[in-house]
C-alpha cells in the first residue's frame, strides 16, 4: 500500500511538473487566413498561452512567418515585423501580407517553423485554407415574358501569376522568393 501511495504521490509531482513545464512556452497558432476590403491578404494570429514571452535582440533577425501559395513559398517574415502583442498572454494580431488577392489561392500559412521559439505544441503551427475572389464572378438576370434566368458570367479572367508586387510594406520586410 505504501508502495502504490509513493508512486502516485511521485506521478502526480511529476505530472504538475510537466504542466507547469509546458504553460510556460507560448503556443502560436495561425487561426484564420482573409481578405479584406484592400483586397490584401491577412493572417489572424493568436499566442493560446497565459505568458509573457520577451524576444532577445538575436531572435528578431530569425523567421516567423512563412507563407506559400499555390503550394510554392513566397515570402518569410522575421520577428522584427510580427507586432509585439502576439508575443503577450493571450495576444491576437492581424497581420496584412503583401499580396493581393486576384483570383482563387491554395494558402498555407507556417507560423515558427523553425523553431527557433519554444513552444508547448508545435503541431497546431500551420494553417491550410483556399481563398476564392468574390469579384471573379457577376451574376446577372436575363428576362423574358416567360421565363427568368440568372446568368454566371466571367469577370476579370487571368490566367498569369496572381501575385501583384510588394505595395505597402518595405521591401527588406519580407524575403521573397
Amino acid at each position: 500500500m505504501k508502495k502504490v501511495f509513493l508512486f502516485f504521490l511521485i506521478a502526480m509531482c511529476l505530472g504538475g511538473v510537466v504542466r507547469l513545464t509546458a504553460n510556460n512556452k507560448p503556443d502560436f497558432i495561425p487561426a484564420d487566413i482573409m481578405v479584406k476590403a484592400d483586397r490584401f491578404i491577412h493572417i489572424k494570429l493568436q499566442n493560446k498561452s497565459t505568458v509573457n514571452y520577451s524576444i532577445t535582440p538575436e531572435l528578431k533577425e530569425k523567421v516567423f512567418l512563412t507563407i506559400y501559395i499555390n503550394n510554392i513559398k513566397r515570402a518569410e517574415y522575421k520577428i522584427k515585423y510580427i507586432d509585439p502583442k502576439l508575443f503577450k498572454p493571450g495576444g491576437t494580431i492581424l497581420f496584412r501580407t503583401n499580396f493581393r488577392m486576384q483570383k482563387g489561392l491554395d494558402i498555407k500559412v507556417e507560423v515558427n517553423r523553425l523553431k527557433v521559439i519554444p513552444e508547448s505544441d508545435f503541431l497546431n503551427n500551420q494553417l491550410v485554407k483556399q481563398l476564392n475572389d468574390p469579384m471573379a464572378w457577376g451574376t446577372y438576370m436575363l428576362r423574358s415574358p416567360f421565363v427568368s434566368v440568372f446568368v454566371r458570367l466571367r469577370q476579370r479572367a487571368r490566367y498569369h501569376d496572381c501575385l501583384s508586387p510588394p505595395s505597402i510594406q518595405p521591401p527588406e520586410t519580407a524575403k521573397h522568393t
